[in-house]
């Protein structure tokens, strides 16, 4: 299989600080937004690079199972929860496991099921941590991040690698760019050790995120 990532200088540009990838997403049959999904090549570096064939990994608002079916291919146990139901029943029949797919917000599911994780690697919802359909006010929503991701502590084995991919957020509506990038950073670095920043550059014709071609990487250690 190529690498999907594109490099132009050899194996040591797969360290640099910033990757470029085309970034399409595979077309899904579903009566709902999917484009707040990460692509497959992402998820192969951060779950490849970050943890070793046979440890477990977790994300916790796994959506459409991406991580989930990326883990599976390279040798992982994974991981998923989904609180909403309707995106559950979609995804798991196209899972390799569909018991892995707890649905469930992240907060109600009890630790000890299954043995500690090694990676943590999810990206966060938008626009609320308690609705799929509606935005939360920003410091609600922050809020609600902090207390979630202090609460998965109970999952992770000391020195998990805890990697959140978020991008900034800007719609043609609004006046000004939400810093989510920025927001997430800061109230994420009062859990965990900050190791990293990776920007991953969409080539492609598909945007990152809202208003943006590119998407940010935060890597973190668990250090309890």
């Amino acid at each position: 299989m190529p690498d999907p990532l594109v490099t132009a200088d050899g194996p040591t540009a797969a360290r640099r600080s910033w990757q470029a990838i085309d970034g399409s997403l595979e077309p899904l049959d579903f009566d709902g937004l999917t484009d707040m999904r990460f692509p497959e090549p992402l998820a192969e570096y951060v779950i490849d690079r970050f943890s070793r064939p046979g440890e477990w990994v977790l994300d916790p608002f796994c959506g459409f199972g991406t991580t989930l079916t990326v883990a599976h291919r390279l040798g992982r146990e994974a991981v998923g929860f989904e609180r909403d139901r309707e995106r559950a029943d979609f995804t798991r029949p196209r899972l390799p496991d569909p018991s892995r797919l707890v649905v469930a917000s992240a907060e109600d599911v009890p630790a000890g099921s299954w043995p500690g994780f090694s990676l943590l690697f999810t990206g966060p919802p938008y626009t609320s941590f308690r609705t799929s359909q509606a935005a939360d006010a920003r410091a609600t929503h922050l809020d609600d991040a902090r207390r979630i991701f202090a609460g998965l502590t109970r999952f992770l084995l000391p020195g998990a690698a805890v990697v959140v991919e978020v991008s900034q957020a800007r719609r043609p509506e609004w006046t000004e760019t939400r810093p989510l990038v920025w927001e997430f950073g800061m109230l994420l670095s009062e859990l965990f050790r900050l190791s990293e920043d990776i920007v991953f550059v969409h080539t492609g014709p598909e945007k990152a995120a809202p208003g943006y071609h590119h998407t940010h990487v935060l890597v973190f250690r668990y250090e309890p």
